[in-house]
């Protein structure tokens, strides 16, 4: 079991490094998520073979139906610099998701996420998950136990199923308002 952010917690206000155009920004969480709904994907390094594909494209070609639903931005992350995250989404052809950067594990680190993989010579790793954020508070989080069976890791985290939450909660007092 996971010790991690809990549902109303607001998110942690961290620094992450950015390219636009020629030039480094240094970006932060807050300032980037603050009046937005957020849908952020977490996935354990992006170039491991087909595993993060599958996950990110299919939020990718779903982006016009989240909006619909009230995501404001889908943003994906993992433990790597914004180089190597920038170079496997154009790799990917991802238009309509945005790259959030986690090279030092702070974020993956402060909600909760981060697991060793020294054993299989990885280092530190985030969980893959799905976490919705609306105004910086942690709304949902979908997460997947890929240390039980990597080969079988997109069943919670899938966007069927964040559709399906996101229906759910259309006219609930759970629903975004």
């Amino acid at each position: 079991m996971i010790e991690s952010i809990k549902v109303g917690e607001v998110i942690p206000s961290l620094d992450f490094l950015i390219r636009e155009g020629a030039y480094d920004k240094i970006k932060n969480t807050h300032e980037e998520f603050r009046n937005k709904r957020v849908l952020i994907l977490s996935i354990p390094g992006p170039f491991l073979v087909e595993y993060p594909s599958k996950m990110v494209h299919g939020y990718s070609e779903s982006k016009a139906t989240l909006e619909s639903l009230g995501v404001n931005e889908v943003y994906f992350t993992s433990n790597c610099d914004y180089f190597t995250l920038r170079a496997w989404q154009k790799q990917e052809d991802l238009h309509n998701i945005k790259i959030f950067p986690d090279g030092n594990s702070s974020w993956a680190g402060s909600v909760g996420f981060l697991m060793n993989q020294s054993e299989r010579f990885m280092g530190p790793r985030s969980h893959r998950y799905a976490m919705i954020v609306d105004d910086l508070k942690m709304k949902k989080v979908f997460y997947e136990d890929i240390t039980a069976d990597p080969q079988n890791c997109f069943i919670v985290t899938n966007v069927e199923n964040i559709i399906k939450y996101l229906e759910s909660i259309r006219e609930t007092w759970e629903g975004f308002k």
